[in-house]
């Protein structure tokens, strides 16, 4: 995790939209909406674990879409 860091939200209202990491405290990390430009603000331990779970579901997601791939490629 990084100031920079990009990623799309999997929960709430701003599914599906993307966010980009400003800046990093040992508390607190404040991330901006890229279609909005708002400003967000929330506790590390908390974002840190929420961070994991978007990159579980997009694993997941992308490994459902290959195998899917992948089937349709070997029932042709």
């Amino acid at each position: 995790m990084k100031v920079g860091f990009k990623w799309k939200s999997i929960e709430g209202l701003s599914r599906g939209k993307l966010f980009k990491i400003t800046e990093i405290t040992s508390e607190k990390v404040f991330y901006k909406s890229e279609e909005t430009g708002k400003i967000y603000c929330a506790d590390r331990k908390f974002f840190e674990k929420y961070i994991e779970r978007v990159n579980k579901f997009w694993s997941e997601k992308n490994k459902t879409y290959k195998n899917k791939k992948e089937k349709l490629k070997n029932e042709r």
